[in-house]
């Protein structure tokens, strides 16, 4: 028995160290310290930390919580980017099926993209090839302007993905295997989801598209581990809530008029008392995020049916706003509506970004009149509006049962295209489409299932049509410079620390231009549209710029399927 004393005292130190070893495992990592590789990832606390300093990858739709658009890389920059060369191409494995809009996301040398369809792709930077596919049948869903998807969250080790059959899916980052599904709202009645979710702290940010079927529709928050639902907010106030008649305001909320009948609009709100059931508002791009005031920034689309008023009386809140919530709970904090009542589907469909100003912190939204907002981030009150991007005409104009034609038309001025951002020249950074659209009411009742415009429009000539890229100053509203081009912009903006901005057009061209004074530095010929948003990231100490290929169906621009990728040529001498 020479001895049990020891293996006792022996038996008693391993069972203790296997127990702290355990208690060291499932402890959870102390607050602001990542996991070491997969962390960009896992870790929506660094993805925080990210959104506020220098940055490598490219993990948040447009780059930072304050839909920035920026990257502080600056290895491409005014001297270089003239050796700017495709590097390599990668497929999303649907085919040309509608409108390629994503942003892909980089985390860790991999890239996630999507489909216009909904398919994932995760992407070996390094090793040139898929790490897994993940395909989504959308079953049921109805869709006002063809297939599209704007991208991907990131966060507590999944992937998050909205479909257009309105469902929220979380993918294992790891394997893509699907971990749990939830449904955001019926497809059958229209609703479908084409934005980016957010991932703020535990909860998941996705709003609804469909307000051209008559939806009520609505920005909710799933909790990111399991999918149940967090909170809702309608984007359209029932009575309870206040009602959606609003202040029967006769301005825009910058004093232009816009003609409205108010004594026959007060005397049908009785008759059309239920008509915020089937308000609309659609949520059509990710929401920029504070996380000092823990504040949500959230722009609403237009009211339905879009072009006939009639049977909509009174300001229709919230549509055509900018809502801040509180993340947390979804309360609105403040709501700035541009144009009450509007007949004209001039919606703020483009991110808001934020961005300091004079006042503190500011919000700047580009909409589809063809004009920058910039308000007040903690108050909503309107600081500045830019010039027009864009030609005007027959602005807020009546729209009856004879052809009007108005510009900008309902595809914008400023369509869903994210701006950016650059803190070294302080502006913000706008593509544009000049597309005059005529209108004309047609009176058709509501019905399950099918498009409810309440008019129709079509576009007059091709010769009439082009695009604008514009840098303006926040502060004041001026445009520093602009640059015409020939076609119609609608895809985005990318502005890096190297001086120069990416942006690409319908006919292929994808180009940079100097970000202080609007040249044209490069341009490379893909071999379809180029309307989607660039983005920069980092792999392995090189910087390379990416941007999805693949035209846009209601621009009749070239269909692809492709992420191209550059980088600088690497048998060119460096300056």
């Amino acid at each position: 028995m020479i001895g049990s004393p020891l293996k006792s005292s022996a038996l008693l130190l391993l069972v203790l160290l296997i127990g702290g070893a355990v208690v060291w495992w499932v402890r959870p990592a102390p607050v602001g310290v990542p996991e070491p590789a997969r962390s960009l990832v896992l870790d929506t606390v660094l993805a925080r930390v990210q959104a506020q300093s220098g940055r490598r990858d490219w993990t948040l739709y447009s780059g930072d919580y304050a839909n920035r658009r920026w990257s502080e890389l600056a290895a491409i920059d005014r001297a270089t980017v003239k050796h700017l060369t495709r590097r390599f191409s990668i497929p999303t494995g649907a085919g040309k099926k509608g409108s390629l809009q994503t942003t892909p996301l980089v985390a860790d040398g991999m890239m996630y993209l999507t489909s216009p369809v909904g398919h994932v792709v995760a992407w070996d930077l390094r090793r040139g090839r898929a790490a897994w596919r993940f395909h989504h049948s959308p079953t049921g869903e109805l869709l006002c302007c063809g297939p599209s998807n704007r991208g991907l969250a990131l966060g507590h080790g999944h992937v998050y993905l909205g479909t257009l059959d309105a469902k929220l899916i979380a993918l294992d980052a790891a394997t893509g295997a699907p971990v749990w599904t939830a449904a955001v709202d019926s497809a059958a009645l229209g609703y479908s989801v084409t934005m980016a979710p957010l991932v703020v702290d535990s909860l998941v940010i996705v709003g609804t598209s469909g307000a051209e079927f008559g939806v009520r529709g609505h920005v909710s928050a799933f909790r990111a581990r399991d999918g149940t639902l967090a909170w809702r907010r309608y984007t359209i106030p029932s009575p309870e809530e206040g009602g959606w008649w609003g202040r029967w305001s006769d301005t825009t909320s910058w004093g232009a008029p816009l003609h409205r009948d108010l004594a026959r609009e007060r005397a049908d709100s009785a008759r059309y008392a239920d008509s915020w059931r089937r308000g609309g508002g659609s949520v059509w791009t990710a929401p920029a995020y504070d996380p000092p005031s823990g504040l949500l920034y959230v722009a609403v689309g237009n009211p339905a049916p879009s072009f006939d008023p009639s049977e909509r009386p009174g300001d229709n809140l919230y549509t055509e706003s900018l809502l801040a919530l509180r993340a947390a709970t979804g309360d609105i904090v403040w709501a700035h509506q541009f144009i009450p009542h509007d007949s004209w589907d001039m919606d703020p469909a483009s991110p808001p970004i934020l961005i300091p100003h004079r006042d503190g912190l500011a919000v700047a939204e580009a909409g589809k009149i063809g004009q920058l907002f910039v308000l007040d981030a903690g108050s909503g009150r309107l600081l500045a509006r830019s010039a027009p991007l864009v030609p005007q005409a027959n602005l807020f104009a009546r729209v009856n049962e004879r052809r009007t034609v108005i510009a900008p038309g309902p595809n914008g001025g400023v369509s869903w295209s994210p701006a950016a951002w650059s803190p070294v020249t302080g502006w913000v950074y706008v593509v544009a489409l000049h597309q005059p659209m005529w209108f004309q009411l047609e009176h058709l009742p509501w019905q399950r299932g099918l498009p409810w415009y309440g008019g129709i429009t079509g576009r007059g000539q091709r010769r009439e049509e082009f695009g604008t890229i514009s840098a303006v100053e926040p502060a004041t509203g001026r445009i520093a410079w602009q640059v015409r081009t020939r076609w119609p912009l609608v895809g985005g903006v990318l502005a890096t620390a190297g001086g120069l901005i990416f942006t690409g057009e319908s006919d292929g061209w994808f180009r940079a231009y100097d970000a202080a004074t609007g040249a044209r530095l490069w341009q490379y010929r893909c071999k379809a549209g180029v309307n989607a948003p660039p983005i920069a990231f980092e792999v392995d100490g090189e910087q390379m710029i990416a941007v999805a290929v693949g035209g846009n169906t209601q621009q009749g621009s070239r269909l692809g399927d492709r992420i191209e990728v550059f980088a600088l040529d690497r048998t060119e001498s460096r300056p």
